[in-house]
């Protein structure tokens, strides 16, 4: 499980020392260290030190960081442990980072129950966990609360796995859209029922499965089906094809990436392939802030991988991978978000260009560019002259940060700008170029590739585009590369002295698909 879990308020990090003074106030409260059994009152700072410094001992605990401060802590091994400062309450904190932390156990735990309780009388307890899905288990019992120094009634629970899974999927309500995207030589997408076979061969596969952690071995197909149908908010599973056949699995899973190939396909560099794929699909689709890998001490060959790729190696551990029924050393690795989007920007080469990042030292040119009278009125944010100061801010927002909401600049063999192609956050392209260089296909070829690449990087079902109605050149390009015209509107221009009409396009990935078969041909 993950050291530090991220929710929409929430920071979930490991205890550390200096904790003590923060938790020590937070839980000396009859109101909080009545409903917990192991905890004295009052609660002193020694008291503090001395949990943390058994926390720190491997124990999956963590410090339930709110607006900057330390507000509860959370705790899980085989039951779900949890208490929260009186200040924070009815705030639904205590759920949302249990949600987060029950999540990643039954993510990356191959258990299928959970225990926890409650003291009765403790209401709010009991509605955390009945929202979590958990049931009473047999008749209440007597457990000693240190803190009131005497035996109370108190229930146990406990949740399954299915009636987790059950409820969280119904909890998303997430439309189960077909997840579908290429890279070099692979494609991948969401498995369909057709696929159960062919998953069952691969996964079916000894030297396959036993570099999986919850995979048994033989697999079953209900496994089988219920592995490979997620698709919602906290990750999603995907089929490998390689020239329409299936040659592994991949997926993501609460911030961790997973993958398996056939071992004919070993050694040809596809595991790197489809690692650089779900890394890319994972940091565009989900917030979290990094991916972490397991690999076992025993596959060098996946430690490559991650190698390659940039993940940095972090504390090994021991796991228990069902299909080994044995305890393995596993190396753990980790790739920060903003590593790779510094280190992953596209690089588009087509016959005559390279398409890149642009860079600081492109300004003078960039303005230029932009800021030209036959340019500027047909884009939105320049103007004729371009400030130097005003392009820069243009210029520095077009970082590409895996997602979309970047430009990319269009270069020449000597390195010379010619111009932009960008990708707006509503799926919406845009560019311009260097009038000196009009009528020589620089937009058709250029905006063409970035199509491509765009369509490859994300799950885009289509992608629109839109032009001021006396800019009838780049209409012709838009047509040229299969967009449609959908509609007008109006646009508006920093050039321009009032919105004008624009026409609107759209290409969809079907459309694009065919077209670019065609074109290919």
């Amino acid at each position: 499980m993950k050291n530090v879990i991220k929710t929409k308020r929430l920071w979930l990090r490991p205890l550390e020392a200096s904790d003590a003074e923060a938790l020590s106030p937070a839980i000396n409260e009859f109101e909080v260290s009545k409903w917990l059994a192991v905890v004295p009152f009052p609660y002193r700072l020694e008291d503090a030190r001395s949990f943390i410094a058994g926390a720190l001992n491997g124990k999956k605990i963590w410090a339930i960081i709110y607006e900057g401060r330390l507000v509860g802590v959370i705790s899980i091994e085989r039951e779900l442990g949890y208490w929260l400062a009186r200040p924070v309450w009815g705030q639904g904190i205590m759920r949302e980072a249990a949600e987060a932390v029950v999540s990643e156990y039954f993510d990356n735990q191959c258990y299928e129950n959970l225990g926890s309780g409650h003291f009765v009388g403790n209401e709010k307890s009991k509605r955390i966990l009945n929202a979590l899905g958990f049931e009473p288990v047999g008749e209440v019992t007597k457990l000693h609360s240190l803190a009131q120094n005497k035996e109370l009634d108190h229930q146990k629970m406990n949740l399954t796995r299915a009636a987790w899974e059950k409820r969280d999927n119904a909890a998303v309500k997430v439309t189960q859209k077909q997840v579908r995207f290429t890279s070099e030589r692979l494609e991948f997408r969401t498995f369909l029922h057709s696929d159960l076979e062919a998953v069952m061969d691969v996964m079916s596969i000894y030297d396959v499965t036993k570099n999986t952690l919850t995979w048994r071995f033989p697999p079953e197909r209900a496994q089988v089906r219920e592995r490979m149908s997620r698709n919602d908010k906290h990750g999603v599973a995907l089929c490998v094809f390689e020239k329409g056949k299936l040659i592994g699995t991949a997926g993501l899973a609460s911030g961790m990436l997973w993958y398996s190939l056939h071992p004919d396909r070993w050694g040809k560099g596809f595991g790197t392939e489809v690692a650089k794929a779900m890394v890319s699909y994972a940091f565009h689709r989900f917030d979290w802030p990094c991916l972490e890998a397991g690999v076992f001490s025993d596959n060098p060959a996946s430690v490559r991988v991650l190698q390659k790729i940039g993940a940095y190696e972090i504390q090994p551990i021991a796991l228990w991978p069902l299909a080994r029924q044995t305890s393995v050393k596993c190396r753990e690795f980790v790739i920060p978000r903003s590593d790779w989007e510094q280190n992953n920007a596209p690089v588009i080469k087509t016959a005559r260009f390279i398409i890149r990042s642009l860079s600081i030292t492109d300004l003078n040119d960039f303005a230029r560019i932009g800021g030209d009278a036959r340019v500027a009125p047909m884009i939105l944010r320049a103007t004729t002259p371009w400030p130097l100061p005003d392009a820069a801010e243009v210029l520095m927002q077009s970082a590409f940060t895996g997602r979309p909401g970047y430009r990319l600049g269009v270069y020449d063999a000597k390195e010379r700008l010619l111009g932009c192609v960008g990708l707006g956050p509503d799926a919406s392209i845009a560019y311009f170029f260097d009038p000196d260089r009009w009528g020589n296909g620089i937009a058709t070829e250029a905006v063409g590739a970035f199509i491509v690449d765009c369509f490859e990087r994300y799950d885009f079902q289509s992608l629109n585009a839109d032009r001021f109605h006396d800019n009838p050149a780049s209409g012709r390009v838009l047509e040229k590369l299969g967009f449609e015209e959908i509609g007008t509107g109006m646009g508006g221009s920093r050039a321009r002295a009032k919105p004008e009409k624009i026409i609107e396009y759209s290409l969809s990935r079907t459309a694009f698909e065919q077209h670019h078969n065609h074109t290919k041909a």
